[in-house]
């Protein structure tokens, strides 16, 4: 499931983990990077709830969601870069 999540697939249109990135780039002005572990326990996540990759872009939105909301859209942020890492996803999913 990681290399799905980094790499998508040939008959993916479009990578899940690319489409947050090029949102945040788009509306935000904000780069998004992902750490590996981080990107580890979402696969993990996935792999767990017996819906595999179906899952992913859910979890991924789940633990963004509150980022998204804190930054202001088609603006200069001042947020150049942001670095997700596993504590993040973490405390994001689980509160959900």
């Amino acid at each position: 499931i990681l290399d799905y999540i980094a790499y998508g697939t040939d008959s993916a249109k479009e990578n899940v983990l690319q489409s947050h990135v090029d949102y945040c780039s788009k509306f935000f002005n904000t780069k998004i990077a992902f750490e590996e572990d981080a990107l580890r326990y979402i696969s993990d996540m996935a792999y767990e709830s017996g819906l595999g990759f179906r899952n992913v872009n859910t979890l991924l939105s789940s633990a963004l969601n509150k980022f998204y909301y804190t930054l202001k859209p088609n603006q200069k942020s001042r947020v150049k870069k942001v670095v997700i890492d596993k504590k993040y996803i973490v405390e994001q999913l689980k509160s959900k």
